[in-house]
């Protein structure tokens, strides 16, 4: 339930592998979270607090933890990850206001410990959704145990904040930004970003017209994940007419639509054969 667990083999400083690791692994390093998704509507003033607990499976490995509170950022396709630091000032950020405790802990093989993550929402923190990850990072037993760069595998999970600023307006909008179909005019590939100021799910729906405005073909895509405000998300449709189409004019009309199908978006393209 929104779980990241990520690896990196990396000869960087010992602080430093804790706090850039990034890419991903296959669960089953024995280390688990529960509490990974902290969702709250909270009030300007409001004093705050959620609780993780971290675990480690009987027979691994005692590790050593990093607790981080980071931006959080979206790829195109979805992936959750941590922003990184020169990527600028996100708005919707509840890093500046939030505190995990403690930051550094030590887990033995069948222990389990707590992680409480605070803050104190500001009174002008805006309106909206406010988010964070809560990025934990193991320090590799044998780094820096010969030098001060050692090569060491270090396992994270990304816990996911999403905040609810109550009583203020919740502005769900968007905008195709790019849109188009591959070279055998079968496949459409479009961009819609999230121009509000809270996350939604979404879903893309297209039809594809002859010049005198019959469908020769239609799709929809599954719901996606919760997109971020200013994140974009790539939505990939099949629109493969029953012949095979003549030389001529044809149309693509594309939308998306919210989870309770509320219109988001919306755009036509002419494709030339």
């Amino acid at each position: 339930m929104g779980v990241l667990v990520n690896s990196m083999i990396s000869r960087v400083p010992l602080i430093e592998l804790a706090l850039a690791l990034m890419a991903m692994i296959p669960v089953g390093l024995g280390l688990g979270v529960s509490g990974v998704v902290f969702d709250a509507d909270v009030s300007p003033g409001e004093s705050i607090s959620h609780e993780m607990t971290v675990s480690l499976r009987e027979g691994e490995m005692p590790l050593d933890l990093v607790v981080v509170v980071e931006d959080w950022n979206q790829s195109i396709d979805g992936a959750n990850q941590p922003q990184e630091e020169m990527a600028g000032h996100y708005i919707y950020s509840a890093r500046s206001f939030l505190k995990a405790e403690p930051s550094k802990l030590h887990i033995d093989p069948g222990e389990s410990k707590k992680i409480v993550v605070r803050g104190d929402i500001p009174l002008d923190v805006g309106a909206g959704g406010r988010y964070a990850l809560i990025g934990i990072y193991s320090i590799p037993e044998k780094a820096g145990e010969e030098t001060e760069n050692s090569v060491g595998v270090s396992v994270a999970v990304n816990a996911l904040v999403r905040l609810t600023i109550s009583g203020t307006e919740i502005s769900k909008q968007g905008a195709i930004t790019s849109m188009g179909m591959d070279d055998n005019c079968q496949n459409l590939s479009l961009v819609f970003k999230n121009e509000g100021n809270y996350h939604f799910k979404a879903g893309a729906r297209a039809l594809l017209k002859d010049s005198a405005g019959n469908i020769l073909a239609k799709s929809s895509s599954p719901l996606s994940s919760n997109i971020l405000p200013e994140a974009s998300r790539l939505f990939q449709l099949a629109l493969v007419p029953e012949e095979e189409l003549k030389q001529g004019s044809y149309f693509v009309n594309a939308s998306v639509e919210s989870e309770d199908g509320t219109l988001l978006a919306s755009k036509e393209i002419e494709i030339k054969l």
